[in-house]
């Protein structure tokens, strides 16, 4: 797996085979496409993490800062070392589990929320502080096709379907 475009474009990213289950290429690059007048500058919040690829692909596309959260973060950290100097000051690698860090949300103007897809009620949870934030204007959450995430409010949600994926991307 690579990073698709920008200023780290065909940098290897690292995974374990047991127990990640990473964005897919052609995943990460439609989530990119659809974030693309956002990301030039953004706070970006990587929540469940895993290898990073994501951040990383944030950070790769101009994102200003990047927040990696996991309860396991040797694979970001993996990922991250070959960074230049000026790349990882702009990286935050935080160890903990997203209930735990569920206060950064409110300080990141777009968050990515991809956890173990079994953990079904942690979107809400994570729904309902971005919902409270005045920082916060994006979420996206990548799930199984066959979970339905409807959450009745006022912001803009729309689904993209690719294969067993799903992204839900909310705006205010």
């Amino acid at each position: 797996m690579r990073i698709i475009a920008g200023k780290l474009r065909r940098k290897k990213i690292e995974y374990e085979k047991a127990g990640l289950r990473p964005t897919k290429g052609r995943v990460r690059e439609a989530l990119f496409n659809i974030l693309q007048p956002d990301i030039e500058g953004a706070s970006f919040l990587d929540l469940c993490c895993g290898s990073g690829s994501i951040g990383l692909e944030a950070l790769s596309r101009g994102a200003k800062h990047v927040f990696f959260v996991d309860t396991d973060t040797a694979m970001i950290k993996k990922n991250s070392v070959d960074l230049s100097d000026a790349l990882k000051e702009h990286i935050h690698i935080v160890s903990r589990s997203y209930e735990m860090a569920l206060d950064l949300i409110k300080e990141q103007s777009i968050v990515f929320f991809d956890p173990p897809w079994e953990l079904k009620e942690s979107y809400r949870q994570v729904f309902d502080v971005w919902l409270t934030s005045k920082q916060s204007q994006i979420l996206i959450f990548e799930h199984s096709k066959t979970q339905a995430l409807d959450f009745s409010s006022d912001v803009f949600q729309k689904t993209y379907s690719y294969g067993l994926t799903q992204l839900t991307v909310f705006r205010k």
